[in-house]
């Protein structure tokens, strides 16, 4: 196979690998998503547990009705509590079992890209040495038969 053919076949090749490289970092996004939609939920219930204090009493509270509110005031709390605590696990399995496998497949694939990026560089830098080799045979013979016609050329006249 020629230097020329390889360096066409090399290109082919970081073709497909641009492509894995493309599908990786769209995998990475969608699962970066979920991630974001994760912490956007916990934020959303924080927010929450913030509007579950009393705010003021009224007059006419009888002491059984303070206790009821801040009862029940509690209660949403905790329970608010509790489903930020469970989504933080899923958050946090989530980034494990997916995020980074994700983020691990994509730096493969920009390896893979990097690597066949400085194989064709240095394939396209031997076909570059060899043309000018080439070219640089090509004028030394051109060189050599024009200098040995100039000889011939004077050795006839003389």
């Amino acid at each position: 196979m020629s230097l020329h053919e390889s360096i066409r076949r090399y290109q082919r090749l970081l073709k497909v690998l641009d492509r894995e490289k493309g599908q990786a970092q769209g995998a990475l996004g969608i699962v970066l998503n979920e991630q974001a939609e994760f912490l956007q939920q916990i934020r959303s219930r924080e927010g929450l547990v913030a509007k579950t204090y009393p705010t003021g009493w009224d007059d006419d509270m009888s002491g059984a009705d303070v206790l009821t509110n801040l009862l029940i005031s509690a209660n949403a709390r905790k329970r608010l509590q509790d489903e930020i605590e469970t989504l933080e696990e899923q958050r946090v399995e989530h980034q494990e079992e997916a995020v980074q496998p994700a983020r691990e497949k994509l730096e493969e694939a920009l390896t893979r890209c990097r690597m066949m990026e400085t194989l064709l560089e240095h394939k396209a830098e031997e076909l570059r040495k060899e043309l000018l080799l080439a070219e640089s045979k090509a004028l030394d013979e051109a060189g050599t038969n024009q200098w040995l016609r100039r000889k011939k050329a004077e050795g006839d006249n003389t």
